[in-house]
């Protein structure tokens, strides 16, 4: 996880949306999280973060390190005894533990509710340094007090938060109803709220769709049609022409918020119906929450796919997770 400060010139633009960020100049912090492998480099190797172009200083923290200054060019450090092999996306981690409680038992929201206290508070069992707001959130009720059940918030617009209710679609998928229900609840848990829902529902009846033998590509269009009636899957054919990451950051905001991350997400998953590893890579290229819009799109895909559509390198490069576990849950 690398975190830094860099002083602006006039217009934050290079991360920022212009009708977000209202200001001139001044300060902004821009988080990366790189997932290295235990081989990413050879014992003579060293590893150089490199800033690019710097307008006046930058401040430089990896993995929750003493900040480095600097301030003049190059903008590069040396990082290599910084770095750690693996990846501090929670989301994922937590979502891996569900799958793993659900093959020892029976789902149960509040047991999961107090496993997910006991991972998240006993040490090592996560690297990230970075917390989302809903678990600081949810944090901060739980300190005061609050039952588990009302700890989560009630408004919130991240598709980060669809990662958590996946699992459960995918492994209760055979009773639609069923999946459908306690999907959407387990969300809530955690992420509540009116857009939580409705682009929870629209995700979740598409995988459904697809876990019953419909086309991808069918199931988006049934599926998919923006609450103001403006947008739907049909106009995706017209982007096509376009690079994704002009669709992905223009067209639509590459960023996390529910209205543009879900037509983004689905997009993508239209036009990398058959081609799922082209796909995810496409998605990581457009920059902004590929992350939370990953894991949507790689469910999607994999739905349609299954495991024949990833490659043998990406498999077997997962971290925390066995072949038993693939063929098991996934």
């Amino acid at each position: 996880m690398i975190v830094g400060h860099t002083v602006q010139e006039n217009g934050i633009t290079a991360f920022c949306e212009e009708n977000v960020w209202c200001i001139d100049s001044g300060i902004a912090e821009y988080t990366v999280t790189v997932n290295l492998q235990e081989n990413f480099l050879k014992p003579d190797e060293v590893c150089l973060l490199d800033l690019g172009r710097v307008c006046d200083i930058a401040q430089v923290s990896v993995n929750g390190s003493q900040s480095v200054i600097l301030w003049k060019e190059p903008f590069k450090t040396e990082v290599t005894r910084l770095l750690k092999a693996g990846e501090n996306t929670l989301n994922l981690k937590l979502a891996r533990e569900l799958l793993l409680i659900h093959r020892r038992s029976a789902y149960d929201e509040r047991f999961w509710l107090n496993h997910m206290v006991t991972f998240m508070t006993t040490p090592g069992n996560h690297n990230d340094t970075y917390v989302e707001e809903y678990l600081r959130h949810f944090f901060t009720q739980y300190g005061k007090g609050c039952d588990l059940m009302e700890c989560g918030r009630k408004d919130e617009n991240h598709i980060g938060g669809l990662s958590l209710m996946l699992p459960l679609l995918i492994v209760l998928g055979q009773d639609r109803e069923y999946a459908l229900k306690t999907a959407l609840n387990h969300m809530k848990l955690t992420h509540g709220g009116p857009a939580m829902n409705h682009g929870g529902k629209i995700i979740a009846h598409i995988i459904l769709d697809v876990l019953h033998g419909e086309k991808l590509e069918k199931a988006i269009v049934e599926h998919y049609r923006y609450k103001d009636g403006n947008v739907s899957a049909d106009s995706f054919e017209s982007l096509i022409e376009f690079p994704d990451h002009i669709v992905v950051g223009k067209h639509f905001s590459s960023a996390c918020y529910m209205d543009q991350s879900i037509p983004a997400t689905l997009y993508l998953a239209l036009k990398y119906a058959q081609e799922a590893e082209s796909g995810l890579i496409s998605n990581t290229m457009c920059g902004g929450d590929n992350a939370g819009r990953g894991s949507v799109l790689g469910a999607l895909l994999g739905a349609a796919g299954g495991l024949n559509c990833w490659p043998n390198r990406w498999l077997n490069g997962l971290i925390d997770i066995t072949p038993y576990d693939i063929s098991k849950l996934v």
